[in-house]
């Protein structure tokens, strides 16, 4: 949700964000990853690359930039969200107005989860294209400080919703784990420690959540309208949730470098 479109520097025409070419002179719109001279001034277009290439399905190259460990923990994670709101939504707790059917609500609590999804995926790839541009990934720690982080976590957080109904409900035990490091990483911004190349997040970052933000308005509004609802929207809330998804984007990206998907796979005897 980065952005709605791209405009193609060939002809400026503007495509769809999930087009790879341009519609009107076939030109390709997203820069090449495997590039070696990606540089700061690029951190959109590889941003925006990045986003696009790990959004769209059985595209080549995928698994090397959203590897599938990673992807099923991401999904798992909304899997879950998406369930615990429509337990809600059964008891009456989420409401947009007494005018709206049923339907209309799981048909929110749809388009809310789906516009989460994508602002992880968004700061996911915000980090994936520090660390390109960077050249550079953070050093592992070790399974003592992984283990004491999600130790830590648990301890502190044991009755909260996030460990209770999330990480507590996910069968995969090695998923939970993993999905608890993130929130340890998460949890007090301990994340920002990690940060490759803090100038140019001070540069984009801000840019990056206002796009999304004013994305996420737009289709809440658009949603509302259709429905007839007259709930009125916090800009502000949605604001902290989009900021909260991204955060939680970019620690999983993060995670792949300081609890390796590799070491996390052999120490489980699972395939990568």
């Amino acid at each position: 949700m980065i952005g709605t479109s791209m405009i193609c520097d060939q002809c400026g025409k503007s495509s769809d964000l999930s087009a790879r070419f341009c519609s009107q002179c076939g030109h390709p719109l997203f820069i090449d990853l495997s590039r070696n001279d990606l540089t700061g001034e690029m951190f959109l277009d590889v941003l925006n690359s990045l986003y696009n290439l790990i959004i769209t399905t059985d595209t080549p190259g995928r698994d090397v930039y959203f590897h599938p460990v990673i992807r099923r923990l991401i999904n798992r994670r909304y899997e879950l969200e998406h369930d615990l709101e429509l337990k809600a939504a059964s008891r009456g707790i989420f409401s947009l107005s007494s005018r709206n059917s049923f339907e209309d609500r799981i048909e929110a609590i749809n388009m809310r989860i789906t516009s989460r999804s994508s602002n992880t995926l968004a700061g996911y790839a915000t980090r994936g294209a520090e660390e390109l541009i960077s050249r550079r990934a953070t050093p592992p720690f070790s399974l003592q400080e992984i283990e004491e982080g999600i130790s830590s976590f648990r301890g502190t957080y044991s009755e909260e919703y996030l460990v209770k109904d999330i990480a507590t409900h996910m069968l995969d035990e090695d998923q939970a784990r993993r999905i608890l490091f993130v929130f340890f990483l998460q949890d007090g911004n301990k994340h920002m420690s990690h940060f490759l190349d803090e100038p140019l997040l001070q540069r984009w970052f801000e840019t990056i959540i206002q796009t999304n933000t004013e994305t996420t308005i737009r289709r809440y509004q658009g949603y509302l309208s259709v429905t007839g609802s007259n709930r009125c929207l916090k800009h502000e809330d949605i604001a902290e949730e989009v900021l909260n998804d991204m955060v939680f984007g970019y620690c999983v990206k993060l995670s792949e470098s300081l609890f390796p998907v590799g070491q996390y796979c052999r120490e489980n005897a699972i395939e990568a």
